[in-house]
Formats: C-alpha cells, sequence, structure tokens
C-alpha cells in the first residue's frame, strides 16, 4: 500500500510539474505574440502598419448606390413605392493623408472619381438628392418628445405659490 502511495504521489507530482511548466512556457509565449503583435499592427510613424495606412498598396475603390422614389404622389396616397436603382457611382480613393493627428484623427484630402463612371457625374450634380439619415431623426424625435413631455410635467404641476406646504412636498421630493 504504501509503495503505491508513492508511486501515485510521484506520478501526480511529474505531471503537476510538467503542467506548470507547459503553462508557464505558453504564458510567455503568449507574451511574445501579444507584443510582436502590437509592435505591428499599431498605428505608429515608420511602422509596416502605418506605410500600409498612410498609402495602400491595392487601389481602394467605394461604390455608392442610390435608390430614387419615381411615384412619391401615390406613396403618400397609400399605394406601393416605385424604386428606380441609380449607380453604382465608383469612387478610387486615395491614400494622400496630409493632417494626421493622432491618435484617431486623420484627414483624407485626396478623392478621385473613377473613369467608367465619370461620365455619369453629370447625373449625379443634375440629380437632387435627399438622404434620409434614420438615427439623427430618431435622436431629434428623441429630444423633441423630451422637450414636451418636460414642459407637460411643468405645466401640470402648477405654480408653487399655490397650495400648502403638506401639497408641495410630494414634488420637491420627486
Amino acid at each position: 500500500m504504501g509503495r503505491c502511495c508513492f508511486y501515485t504521489a510521484g506520478t501526480l507530482s511529474l505531471l503537476l510539474l510538467v503542467t506548470s511548466v507547459t503553462l508557464l512556457v505558453a504564458r510567455v509565449f503568449q507574451k511574445a505574440v501579444d507584443q510582436s503583435i502590437e509592435k505591428n499592427i499599431v498605428l505608429r510613424n515608420g511602422t509596416e502598419a502605418f506605410d500600409s495606412w498612410e498609402k495602400p498598396p491595392l487601389p481602394v475603390y467605394t461604390q455608392f448606390y442610390f435608390f430614387n422614389v419615381t411615384n412619391p404622389e401615390e406613396i403618400l396616397r397609400g399605394e406601393t413605392p416605385r424604386v428606380e436603382e441609380v449607380g453604382p457611382y465608383t469612387y478610387s480613393e486615395t491614400g494622400d493623408i496630409r493632417t494626421m493627428v493622432f491618435p484617431v484623427m486623420y484627414l483624407n484630402e485626396s478623392v478621385l472619381i473613377d473613369k467608367e463612371t465619370a461620365s455619369r457625374l453629370k447625373s449625379v450634380i443634375n440629380t437632387t438628392l435627399i438622404i434620409t439619415n434614420i438615427p439623427y431623426i430618431i435622436m431629434a424625435l428623441g429630444v423633441f418628445f423630451g422637450l414636451v413631455f418636460t414642459w407637460l410635467a411643468c405645466k401640470g404641476q402648477g405654480s408653487m405659490d399655490e397650495g400648502t406646504a403638506d401639497e408641495r412636498a410630494p414634488l420637491i421630493r420627486t
């Protein structure tokens, strides 16, 4: 029985030692990998990531599609909207970064229109585009309704000169 416990304790000790060494090596290796990634990924002047960000090695194209509503009067009467796709308008962006304020602000001053869509530029200039930004509308409605509800709450409470001190006490605590 004593010999069995000795071998079991020795085996468990050896297993614990191997596990500890493995975890220690893994932690050191992970720290080295993290430092290497941080050194190469962070946008710092002189790094490969910064050079690729400042002047991309491949061309960057941005395409915009617009949808023109062709029957606005019918929509107001409750009919189904008909939309016409306008685009794509393709732009080639250059990485000419002129103004940089680290860590998060930069100004890309150079955007070039692609030759394929340059002929369609005239239709963009002559077309009136109304683009609705839903998050700003929701934010504006929230501010509007907040002001309305505040006004209604103030109007409903009346003047502080009216009533007794016991009647005004609940209003003061809220």
